[in-house]
């Protein structure tokens, strides 16, 4: 009976460390410190930002699960974190959001990659843009830039997330950049 119960404690406790709290755990993030002479007011106004030294160290680190898609519409060696931010109190880690970036292998230019901005708390680019639908009923928001970018916005459990796709190889019309956005969106709902 002992023996369960260090088992179920170890569990327990293994699971709150694990993101559970709904927390950022910043323990394996690296703190940008603030540049130029900012007053405490200042600072308190500005987001932390968090630099990670992988994709999967800035996954575990963010208190809510984050589904990448898998298939995108250039060859990638994947997605790398551009940054992690702590929002509104800047020591508290509750509203986070985390800003990822996948680009085209051959490429030194970027002309072709994918942004995804995740938000765990409201923001207004939601509400923006054409009214789509995803494959499971949530309502999104669809804008195109121009002929080679356009973005796509929507909420899914609580997670505010904007994905943007370029490609300057080649000019779009809105369907076909309605259909790689749609594809991207559809890969990150939460099941």
């Amino acid at each position: 009976m002992r023996y369960l119960i260090s088992i179920i404690s170890m569990f327990v406790l293994s699971g709150c460390h694990m993101g559970n709290s709904g927390l950022l755990d910043t323990s394996k993030l690296e703190k940008e410190e603030a540049e130029g002479n900012l007053t405490e007011q200042q600072l308190d106004s500005i987001p932390a930002v968090y630099r990670t030294p992988s994709l999967e160290t800035g996954l575990d680190a963010v208190p809510f699960k984050v589904n990448l898609p898998k298939e995108l519409p250039f060859e990638t060696s994947g997605f790398n974190v551009i940054e992690i931010k702590d929002w509104n109190n800047r020591e508290d880690k509750k509203n986070i959001s985390i800003e990822l970036l996948a680009w085209e292998q051959l490429s030194s230019q970027m002309d072709k990659n994918v942004v995804i901005m995740i938000h765990d708390f409201k923001v207004s680019y939601v509400t923006s843009g054409i009214k789509v639908t995803l494959d499971n009923g949530t309502e999104a928001r669809y804008n195109m830039d121009h002929k080679t970018s356009g973005g796509i916005s929507f909420v899914d459990d609580g997670l505010y997330i904007s994905i943007g796709y370029t490609n300057r190889e080649e000019e779009f019309d809105k369907e076909k950049m309605l259909e790689a956005l749609l594809s991207l969106a559809n890969q990150m709902l939460q099941e």
